[in-house]
């Protein structure tokens, strides 16, 4: 498993601006990219058709990965219409393996999805397309967006955003805002420690607990329209 670094822009003083944009995804990063999803070269061409999904549909997931940290591979591709409770705002994995299953819907995206919803039946999947077309895309759009991005890892160094960039970003977030770090266990949806059959009562209370924390400090709008 892959460990986080978190970078302290706030703490660190001698960070610049520019070079810390770098290594975090911002939330006028994250908006900037959403709005350049509709500027890609296959949806002005003949080929349009080629694409998986719709720039909107597109404009979706990305938002949806972001803001649920749902793994934007294969679980996100198993997700269905059934899955997704919006009046308890909770998403619910059926296809994770260990950890835990749920998940919660923050404000911005509790929006976008009450009207993306309306065009499916409760079994239908919301995405389609291959892990290799969402990279892809990723990576182009992000370039559109101007986003400079890298990850340096002990074997090698990424540069241009890439599909878990979008998770990390969001838990990054969380933790620089000030969100208890029992609520980021919950979010990231990892089981701190093992230690399963003790943590049914808290994990309950501190779902509810991130609930509120996001209703209170994930407030930002998004320019998503169907």
């Amino acid at each position: 498993m892959r460990e986080l670094t978190y970078i302290h822009y706030k703490h660190d003083h001698n960070m610049t601006e520019e070079a810390f944009e770098e290594l975090y995804l911002s939330v006028e990063q994250f908006k900037r990219f959403l709005s350049s999803v509709p500027k890609l070269e296959i949806f002005h061409t003949q080929y349009h058709k080629l694409s998986p999904m719709t720039p909107y549909q597109w404009q979706v997931y990305f938002a949806f990965i972001y803001y649920t940290c749902i793994r934007p591979g294969a679980e996100a591709l198993r997700i269905k219409k059934k899955d997704i409770n919006l009046e308890t705002r909770i998403i619910t994995a059926t296809n994770k393996k260990g950890g835990f299953k749920k998940t919660t819907i923050p404000p911005p995206l509790l929006e976008v999805l009450k009207q993306y919803l309306k065009h499916f039946k409760d079994d239908d999947y919301l995405f389609s397309g291959s892990r290799q077309s969402f990279w892809n895309y990723t990576k182009k759009i992000g370039e559109l967006a101007r986003i400079k991005y890298f990850e340096e890892f002990e074997k090698r160094t990424t540069e241009g955003l890439y599909l878990y960039v979008f998770k990390h970003a969001y838990i990054q977030r969380l933790e620089m805002e000030g969100c208890p770090g029992s609520l980021i266990s919950i979010k990231s949806r990892h089981r701190p420690d093992g230690r399963m059959a003790r943590q049914t009562v808290n994990y309950a209370k501190s779902l509810r607990g991130l609930k509120i924390w996001e209703q209170q400090h994930i407030t930002e709008r998004l320019d998503i329209i169907g």
